[in-house]
């Protein structure tokens, strides 16, 4: 879970951060960089992915009397 959210963590204080510090000149190198594959493409179904692998793990680790 920790990497998972670390991954999301990283991605929007590091690559967001980046992109936006001179978005017209970093628009174009971003454009040209992520052509094929993009943050959208991977980021969002991980960190879903990682909701639901915590939600499944708190009730997996539920004390049931």
């Amino acid at each position: 879970m920790i990497i998972l959210l670390g991954s999301i963590v990283l991605e929007t204080f590091m690559v967001y951060l980046n992109v936006f510090h001179d978005a017209p000149r970093a628009l174009e190198t971003t454009m040209e960089f992520m052509v094929i594959r993009t943050p959208g493409d991977f980021f969002p179904p991980f960190g879903f992915f990682s909701w639901l692998t915590g939600l499944g793990a708190l009730i997996l680790a539920w004390r049931v009397k």
